[in-house]
């Protein structure tokens, strides 16, 4: 199991029941190797808020990571989506516009990235982003 940080979670709870890398409050991002895949975990949370983002050195670590291990399978984990749906309600409560352009040029230079892997609106929704799969997976509150 690999645990990405969302947006009405405490980091620092995060980090002591699932021994995750870092310190208190910071972002939570870290690699992790299953079989021949590589899951690269982004921590899109902004505090106090419902909207994600990345952050430069978030991005700066992303693309480090990546072009570390070009030939490994690669899949990314965060809680925000990073492409619109087209309802304006959730598309407000998404990846900031920015983070968003920003990671589609990293993924579209990184060919080994399969997909981009995330929740937060509660439903499944399928689309692309940098020429890679974007998953959305659906809410396990019923």
């Amino acid at each position: 199991m690999h645990v990405a940080a969302g947006n009405h979670d405490d980091r620092a709870v995060l980090r002591e029941y699932f021994r995750l890398p870092g310190h208190g409050a910071e972002p939570i991002d870290y690699a992790a190797q299953t079989g021949p895949l590589q899951v690269l975990v982004l921590d899109s949370t902004v505090d106090g808020a419902d909207h994600g983002d990345l952050e430069a050195g978030q991005l700066d670590w992303l693309e480090a990571s990546l072009a570390a291990a070009p030939g490994r399978p690669t899949a990314l984990l965060m809680h925000h989506p990073p492409t619109r749906t087209g309802v304006p309600a959730l598309d407000a409560i998404g990846l900031s516009v920015p983070a968003r352009l920003a990671l589609s040029r990293i993924v579209a230079r990184h060919s080994q990235v399969r997909a981009i892997l995330s929740g937060h609106l509660h439903r499944a929704v399928a689309t692309s982003l940098g020429g890679r799969a974007v998953r959305t997976a659906p809410s396990t509150y019923t």
